[in-house]
């Protein structure tokens, strides 16, 4: 009995639960070998950032991992659900509890900044239908790292001006753009930019 209880307190040491949760942002391969030597990881929360595996993978638009750790168990919350552009499960969130809409997760990471990262406009649409607006700025970055061209320019069009907000790299959007080479990406946010200025020298 004495033995069982320290190899629990082992498994679920905050040692190997910050290197499952590290795991989750960017390794389906290390999850993987990680969960199955030590199931009870799954839903262990990383104290240090107050933070679940899953809830890794879906700040960082990790699909896979997100996946995977769903069909094991883990919790599907609506910041997960709008990362992986899950529209029907979202709308229940909201239909629940529509203050969800301006809500932020881990990290202080909005539910605009998520949805943006799945490149779904219909999960967008719902949280601005809801009166959510929290975050569209920072969620430029989200739609940018993964090329999503529609989403950065729906984003613009619904309340992102802040062009020069910086991601954990100190880069704006642009220059994420810019190194990406998505140049469709790049027009948008250059009219964008001019835009504001003849809006601002007009005011």
């Amino acid at each position: 009995m004495e033995e069982s209880a320290m190899s629990q307190q082992h498994e679920l040491s905050q040692d190997l639960v910050g290197e499952f949760v590290q795991a989750a942002h960017y390794s389906l391969a290390k999850v993987q070998a990680l969960h199955q030597h030590y199931p009870a990881l799954l839903n262990a929360r990383w104290e240090k950032y107050h933070e679940l595996a899953i809830e890794a993978a879906g700040h960082m638009g990790q699909r896979e991992i997100a996946e995977y750790l769903l069909t094991h168990g883990a919790p599907l919350q609506i910041f997960v659900a709008a990362s992986l552009g899950n529209t029907q499960a979202v709308a229940r969130f909201l239909h629940e509890d529509p203050a969800f809409a301006n809500a932020r997760g881990v990290h202080g990471i909005s539910l605009c900044y998520h949805a943006a990262l799945s490149g779904n406009l219909e999960v967008l649409e719902l949280i601005d239908q809801t009166g959510g607006h929290e975050g569209v700025d920072e969620a430029l970055h989200a739609a940018t790292r993964f090329g999503h061209t529609s989403v950065v320019a729906w984003l613009l069009g619904h309340g992102a001006t802040n062009l020069t907000i910086r991601n954990f790299e100190e880069k704006t959007p642009v220059q994420v753009a810019l190194d990406k080479g998505y140049e469709e990406i790049v027009t948008h946010m250059h009219q964008a930019c001019s835009s504001i200025v003849v809006k601002a020298n007009n005011s």
